[in-house]
């Protein structure tokens, strides 16, 4: 999944002539996911368990931030 949305943002990039990603981490944590747009690029799932940890709001050991909101985070990450 997260190949495929590599793929659309530097296919984007590339067409607005700006430099392709490369390694994605470091602006998923700091522009993605722990800004304000949080709510707007992912779906934070708050309910469930793996063994003995559990979701919460927000960053978790569950399920990471969460769903990735494909359309708002592509576009997030081709501004």
């Amino acid at each position: 999944m997260w190949a495929g949305y590599i793929a659309l943002v530097n296919q984007q990039r590339t067409k607005n002539n700006q430099a392709t990603v490369g390694f994605i981490n470091p602006t998923i944590y700091q522009e993605s996911a722990t800004g304000s747009a949080y709510d707007t690029n992912f779906h934070d799932i708050t309910s469930g368990a793996s063994g003995s940890y559990s979701a919460v709001t927000g960053y978790d050991l569950v399920t990471g931030w969460g769903s990735p909101n494909g359309s708002a985070l592509i576009q997030t990450l081709t501004q």
